[in-house]
């Protein structure tokens, strides 16, 4: 709110060490052709995943549309029973899916109660300590929860140079070490909370994992960021501290927490039970997770492409009346190399590409020089 009212709060700057420790040294999450084709935020970039996971299953933009309202609809019915949650009002499938003046689409095919919202004013603490000190302290040991099995690795940093945007190696890849660190396998997990910033997210995760998705059990166990909050990748903190809450109630259980940064991009999972584990932590002996996947061949990204192009996976933005704005569109040219592309103004083109599949049509891609390359279908 200060934000956008220019107010100046009397909050402590960087001074004396406040608000500076940074774990690790830090990188933009995007790359010089992203920006220029307007892939920069979570609300223009998710929608490309989403849209690759529809063209993947072979299903229509109506029938897909329904899927995600309905898959939504379970999540805002959880945190609607969540006394810590910051919207607790429980949505239908068809509130969610319709669109009207307060559900905007924003990214096709996100509208606005698909989205997770920045504007809470949420908080979450999680205390770590050893077993000596708990005892030291006096905490009950019915209060124990114990950290099993954990990992992270980041995919492709870029949007450009992943490997498919359907599936995530780096997830795939944390997840088998986490429960190879807890000794037990995905079927023994009692509950998940899969980082959940857009469906698509969560959905990935699970795919990467190695999930049924047409038996998939609940993934969220507050309710996700579009409903429960968080704010922005502190959720998973959230996540954490009600995983705490229902193992203190059910110490034999086991459950996955997921976090995950920028464009799914950085990730890292942990396991946790009330049991206490048979072996000492120890991080050792585990493979070079990120290496192997650096190791992975990535696409070789074209900056001026000129030629015959297919559509890997677009979205259609929209502006704060709904009204299409402009087209975001990753393509590959005949030689198999990826580049960006926008379309001309065409507000036709732009309607149609909310309503007919445009991956896999073929176009024309003709480079920008600094601006924008266009990619055109007629």
């Amino acid at each position: 709110k200060a934000m956008s009212s220019n107010r100046q709060l009397s909050w402590p700057g960087s001074e004396g060490g406040l608000l500076s420790n940074i774990i690790e040294e830090e990188h933009e999450g995007v790359n010089t052709q992203e920006k220029i084709h307007g892939a920069m935020y979570p609300i223009q970039i998710y929608p490309l995943f989403e849209n690759a996971l529809r063209a993947e299953k072979g299903i229509s933009i109506e029938e897909h549309n329904k899927n995600l309202a309905d898959f939504c609809a379970e999540f805002s019915n959880i945190a609607s029973e969540n006394p810590y949650a910051w919207f607790r009002e429980k949505k239908s499938s068809r509130e969610i899916g319709q669109i009207t003046d307060a559900n905007r689409m924003i990214g096709f095919p996100y509208p606005k109660f698909m989205n997770s919202i920045m504007n809470v004013n949420q908080a979450a603490g999680v205390i770590v300590t050893s077993n000596e000190i708990a005892e030291k302290l006096s905490i009950p040991k019915n209060k124990w929860v114990y950290l099993h099995g954990g990992a992270e690795a980041n995919d492709k940093w870029f949007v450009s140079d992943r490997v498919s945007y359907t599936i995530s190696p780096a997830i795939r890849e944390i997840s088998k070490t986490a429960l190879e660190m807890a000794g037990i396998t995905l079927d023994q997990i009692d509950f998940f909370d899969l980082y959940s910033c857009f469906p698509c997210a969560p959905i990935i995760a699970a795919k990467s994992m190695g999930m049924d998705l047409n038996t998939l059990p609940p993934l969220t166990i507050t309710g996700g960021l579009p409903y429960f909050g968080g704010a922005g990748n502190n959720y998973s903190m959230h996540a954490i501290a009600q995983a705490v809450e229902m193992l203190r109630k059910n110490p034999n259980n086991f459950g996955y927490i997921s976090a995950l940064g920028w464009f799914i991009t950085k990730h890292a999972a942990g396991i946790y039970s009330g049991i206490e584990p048979q072996r000492p932590w120890d991080r050792s002996g585990f493979p070079d997770i990120q290496q192997k996947i650096e190791d992975m061949d990535s696409p070789e990204i074209c900056e001026a492409p000129e030629g015959p192009a297919t559509v890997e996976t677009y979205t259609v933005i929209h502006d704060r009346q709904g009204k299409p704005d402009n087209a975001i569109i990753i393509a590959r040219l005949d030689d198999a190399r990826r580049c960006w592309a926008k379309t001309k103004d065409d507000q036709e083109l732009l309607l149609s590409m909310g309503k007919e599949e445009f991956i896999g049509k073929k176009g024309f891609v003709s480079p920008g020089n600094n601006s924008p390359n266009i990619m055109r279908f007629k």
